[in-house]
Formats: structure tokens, sequence, C-alpha cells
């Protein structure tokens, strides 16, 4: 399974993120965080 990474670089080097302010940039980091742990968790993989 591939490494979970922060979702800040892939948000700053897409343009149409750029009016995002930093709590709305955390909650995409809260929700990506939620669903790796959901997913890991279907795959019994332990992380």
């Amino acid at each position: 399974m591939p490494e979970k990474g922060p979702v800040k670089p892939y948000l700053e080097v897409q343009g149409r993120f750029k009016a995002l302010g930093p709590e709305t940039k955390a909650e995409f980091q809260r929700n990506v965080d939620r669903s790796w742990q959901s997913l890991t968790r279907k795959c019994d993989i332990a992380v």
C-alpha cells in the first residue's frame, strides 16, 4: 500500500485551491487522515 502524504503540497501546486484558507486546508487533511485510517482498517494494515 502506498504511503499517505500531506495534502498541503498538492493543494499548493493546484491553482484552483489558491483561495482556500489554512483552516480549510487543515479540514482537507483531517478528511484524508480519517479516510486513510478507515482504508487501512479495511485492509487490516497496521499503520
